[in-house]
């Protein structure tokens, strides 16, 4: 039998929980999670609460190198995120860090600072601890850092 492993799941836009519970509901040899954190959003007439992805269009995906492809019968998938031509595969601590962690940060706290091509961003604020990433390319609304320890590059929408 073979092992299972993370792999990331990159998905259509604000499709994140729809399409962790699906194939969480549909097949128990597959299990995936999309870290979310709460934020406060303002309607006009109250305020209210809601769970946003951590990470904007990205699911992990538990499955065996077998089984990792059957994802794709679900609607609002796209493709997997790859790393000099393998797939991208994130270690069990991180995903389980995660999992244990996610209530306990302070997420909804932000800094803003002038960020270039290059910069070494710390990753402890994003949950993280000890690790870092290299921003690549930024533009006005987008970021693309390099997370060094899973080795694949994010694309960070800014507001």
């Amino acid at each position: 039998m073979q092992e299972k492993q993370w792999y990331v799941l990159y998905v259509k836009r604000n499709h994140e929980k729809k399409v962790e519970q699906r194939i969480n509901q549909w097949d128990k040899a597959i299990e995936a999670f999309c870290p979310t954190r709460t934020e406060v959003r303002n309607w006009s007439d109250r305020k209210k609460k809601i769970q946003i992805p951590l990470l904007p269009r990205i699911v992990f995906i538990q499955a065996t190198a077998q089984d990792r492809n059957t994802v794709f019968n679900i609607p609002g998938t796209v493709r997997y995120l790859y790393d000099n031509g393998k797939p991208g595969i994130v270690r069990e601590a991180e995903i389980q860090f995660l999992k244990n962690n996610l209530d306990t940060l302070d997420i909804a706290s932000h800094t803003l600072q002038p960020i270039t091509a290059g910069a070494t961003l710390p990753l402890d604020d994003f949950g993280m601890p000890d690790q870092e990433g290299v921003v690549v390319k930024s533009t006005k609304n987008n970021l693309w850092v390099v997370l060094k320890s899973v080795g694949f590059v994010v694309k960070l929408q800014l507001n």
